[in-house]
């Protein structure tokens, strides 16, 4: 509640916000990464998503029901072979709600 953890999230139910926005960058001491968000919205804290181990055709179809929810739309396609990256924040719709923001993983060196 105090905005220190992830709360700058919440800036993306806003079209205008993730226009200014589309893409964040992931750095690691493995290789760095362009992310492509592709859906942000809202949830609960027990959704699916954030479920670990699913099968992959399950976390496609994640993928396609954050599409198909998010409060932006976005011209990145998602496709099966992606990798994605989920960070959410406390979002204040309901009791245990969630922001959740989706975004597709592109190494640096693959562009």
């Amino acid at each position: 509640k105090d905005k220190s953890m992830f709360a700058e999230l919440l800036n993306y139910k806003d079209q205008t916000y993730f226009e200014e926005h589309p893409i964040m960058w992931l750095l690691t001491p493995e290789g760095n990464y362009q992310v492509e968000l592709v859906a942000g919205y809202v949830t609960s804290a027990s959704a699916r998503i954030y479920s670990i181990g699913l099968p992959e055709e399950d976390l496609f179809a994640l993928v396609e029901k954050a599409v198909s929810q998010s409060t932006f739309i976005s011209d990145f396609q998602p496709s099966r072979t992606d990798r994605f990256v989920t960070l959410s924040t406390c979002s204040y719709e309901y009791d245990d709600a969630r922001y959740v923001v989706l975004g597709r993983l592109v190494p640096l060196d693959e562009k």
